[in-house]
């Protein structure tokens, strides 16, 4: 069993859930804490909204999506920014296409 079914975590929405497992288990589902870092940093209608998008923060695809966006927010220092801000600051029509977002992130840095 993975440590993530071990955690239980009651009278929560499901987004909220999602966040505070991630959390709550040594290194987060991407293993290193980076996404904990930035779940905790994005806005409560984000959170929501992701959680939609993927059917749950800690899937698979969610974990290597937003893992890598995750990397990026912080190497840009981004962080505790929105995704619509984000994506205002790298000039990314749609802040919902996380690869592309993420890809603009990372060409920022870039140069």
């Amino acid at each position: 069993m993975s440590a993530k079914a071990d955690i239980r975590v009651q009278g929560l929405e499901p987004w909220r859930r999602d966040v505070i497992v991630d959390a709550m288990i040594r290194g987060g589902i991407s293993g290193d804490g980076s996404l904990t870092f930035f779940l905790s940093g994005l806005p409560d209608e984000d959170l929501q909204s992701l959680h939609g998008r993927f059917g749950g923060l800690l899937s698979e695809e969610a974990n290597e999506v937003l893992t890598e966006l995750a990397e990026a927010v912080r190497r840009a220092g981004f962080r505790k920014k929105s995704l619509a801000q984000i994506a205002q600051l790298v000039r990314v029509d749609d802040p919902w296409d996380l690869r592309a977002l993420t890809d603009a992130v990372m060409a920022r840095l870039a140069g």
